[in-house]
C-alpha cells in the first residue's frame, strides 16, 4: 500500500480526516500513536519472514512519521517470526492480548539470544512499551528443571552496556522461553503491570540491574526453576512488588552463585530496600527467597539482604515442586542481613526441614505476626547469635499454668534469643483467670509466671515477646 505523504491539513473536514487515517490504520483511534502492521503485510496467510519484515517496515515507517509505536490487530492465527526483532524507540500495542499472539519457533533465535529487544530513550518522556500481547517461544515447554527446549530468551529490556531508561510492559503474557523476560540496563526504571510470565526457566531474570522497579498485579508462576532470578554479579535495589504471585515452582526469588558477564555498572548485593506487599509464595518447592551467592574480593556484597519489607500474602511449601537434589531447609535463606521487616499477619511463614529464616551475619530483623512456636528442632532464626536482635513484637506464644498451680516456669526456645534479658514477655490471658497474675522473675533462659486467687482451673496466656 502507498502511504500518503501529504500532511493532514487544518482545512480537512472530519470525514476526510477519518478517510485518510483509515487508509492505513485498522482502528482510527490508533492513528495518533501507532502504525498498523497489517498495512505492511502482517496479515493472515503471511509467512514468518513476511511477518517479521512487516513489523520491521512498520517500525521504520513509524519513526519517519514521528510515531512511537506499531499497532497489532487481532486475528485468529498467530503472528509467527523467523528471526528476532528490536524495538528502538518504538512500542508494540496489541488490539487484545488473547488474540494478538506472537511466536518464535525453535531455531528462529540464536542460542542465548532474545526474541524481542526493547530499548528506551532515557528518562520518562518517551517510554517504550509492550501492551496487550501474548509472546511465546517454542511450543512444548519444559519437561524438567534441566531441560531448556527454547535455548533462547523472550523479551529483553535493554542490552549489553545499555544506558537506556524506562520500559513498560502492560497486560502481556510471556511463556515458553528459557528466560521469559530479561532486564538489562544500567538505570533501572522498568515497570511491569498485569504481566504473566510462566512456563520458562526463569519468569524474570535480572542480568544487569540498578534501581526503581515496579511489578504490580503480576504472575510469575509455574516456571521450571524460579519466578525471579539473578546472578551473583547483579542485585536489585528499590524494587516494589505489589499483589504478585509466585509459586508452583522450586523458588520464588533466587540468586545463583554464577557470574553472567554483565557490565560492571550494575547494582550489587541481592535485595536492597525492596517492598513485597501482598505477595504470594504459594507452593514453592525449595524456598521462597534464597541466595547461593558467595562474597569474595570482586563481589564483596554478594548475597546481601538489606532494608527489605515483606508483608502479607500466602505462603506454603509443596514437595511436588521440589528439586530432589536440592535442600528445602529454610523459607528465606540469605547471607548478610540487616534492617529487614517481615509481617506475616495471621498466616505464618512455613518452616522448611530445618527452620524458617537463616542468615549468615548481620542483625536487626523486625518480625511481626502470629504463630505457634515452631516444632522442635526447627528454629526461626539461625545466624550470628552474637549480634542477632529481634526488634518490636516477635510472635504470639501460648503458655499454660495448670490447675492448682500458683506458678509455672517457662523456658525460651531456640527461636528466641534472650541474651542480656533483652526479651520482655507480656501476658494476655485467653480468659478471665480471676485473682492476679504477673511475671515474678525472668532471666536469660526464661521467666516465671505467678498467680494468686483462683487456682482451681488451668489458665492459658498469650505471651507477646518484645526486644
Amino acid at each position: 500500500m502507498t502511504f500518503p505523504t501529504d500532511p493532514i491539513l487544518n482545512s480537512d473536514t472530519y470525514s476526510v480526516h477519518v478517510d485518510r487515517t483509515n487508509e492505513h490504520f485498522a482502528d482510527a483511534g490508533q492513528h495518533s500513536q501507532a502504525v498498523n502492521v497489517a498495512a505492511f503485510g502482517a496479515v493472515s496467510g503471511a509467512t514468518a519472514t513476511q511477518t517479521r519484515q512487516a513489523f520491521e517496515a512498520a517500525m521504520a515507517y513509524a519513526i519517519t512519521q514521528n510515531k512511537r509505536g506499531v499497532f497489532v490487530p487481532s486475528k485468529n492465527e498467530e503472528y509467527t517470526f523467523d528471526a528476532p526483532i528490536t524495538l528502538d524507540k518504538i512500542s508494540i500495542i496489541g488490539e487484545e492480548r488473547n488474540s494478538c499472539r506472537l511466536r518464535w519457533p525453535a531455531g528462529t533465535v540464536p542460542a542465548g539470544g532474545h526474541a524481542i529487544t526493547i530499548l528506551g530513550e532515557g528518562g520518562f518522556e518517551n517510554v517504550p512499551w509492550l501492551k496487550d500481547l501474548c509472546i511465546f517461544g517454542p511450543s512444548g515447554g519444559f519437561t524438567g528443571v534441566d531441560d531448556h527446549p527454547a535455548n533462547f530468551h523472550g523479551v529483553r529490556c535493554g542490552q549489553v552496556g545499555s544506558q537506556y531508561g524506562a520500559v513498560d510492559l502492560q497486560n502481556i503474557y510471556v511463556a515458553l522461553f528459557d528466560y521469559n523476560i530479561v532486564l538489562q540496563n544500567a538505570s533501572g526504571q522498568i515497570f511491569l503491570q498485569d504481566v504473566r510470565s510462566q512456563y520458562g526457566y526463569y519468569g524474570v531474570y535480572f542480568r544487569q540491574a540498578n534501581a526503581d522497579y515496579s511489578f504490580v498485579a503480576c504472575n510469575f508462576t509455574n516456571n521450571a526453576f524460579a519466578g525471579i532470578g539473578m546472578p551473583r554479579t547483579t542485585g536489585v535495589n528499590m524494587m516494589s512488588i505489589w499483589k504478585t504471585h509466585f509459586g508452583f515452582e522450586p523458588y520464588g526469588i533466587y540468586q545463583s552463585n554464577a557470574e553472567d558477564g554483565n557490565p560492571a555498572d550494575s547494582q550489587k548485593g541481592f535485595m536492597y530496600q525492596c517492598d513485597l506487599i501482598g505477595v504470594d509464595f504459594e507452593a514453592v518447592g525449595n524456598g521462597a527467597i534464597l541466595t547461593e551467592a558467595v562474597a569474595d574480593g570482586a563481589n564483596p556484597w554478594a548475597g546481601r539482604f538489606f532494608g527489605n519489607l515483606v508483608r502479607g500474602g500466602w505462603h506454603d511449601f509443596n514437595d511436588g515442586y521440589k528439586i530432589a537434589t536440592r535442600n528445602k531447609e529454610y523459607y528465606v535463606d540469605v547471607k548478610e542481613a540487616q534492617f529487614n521487616t517481615v509481617d506475616w499477619g495471621d498466616v505464618p511463614w512455613p518452616p522448611g526441614d530445618v527452620g524458617v529464616i537463616r542468615y549468615t551475619s548481620g542483625h536487626s530483623w523486625t518480625l511481626l505476626g502470629r504463630s505457634q512456636q515452631p516444632v522442635a528442632p526447627k528454629v526461626l532464626i539461625q545466624g550470628d547469635t552474637a549480634s542477632n536482635t529481634l526488634d518490636k513484637r516477635l510472635l504470639d506464644y501460648s503458655v499454660t499454668i495448670s490447675a492448682t498451680e500458683p506458678s509455672a516456669t517457662f523456658t525460651y526456645d531456640t527461636w528466641v534469643k534472650a541474651a542480656a534479658m533483652a526479651v520482655r514477655p507480656a501476658l494476655i490471658p485467653r480468659s478471665d483467670p480471676g485473682g492476679r497474675y504477673w511475671i515474678s522473675t525472668r532471666n536469660e533462659s526464661g521467666f516465671v509466671v505467678t498467680r494468686e486467687g483462683n487456682t482451681a482451673a488451668a489458665v492459658t496466656f498469650e505471651i507477646q515477646l518484645f526486644t
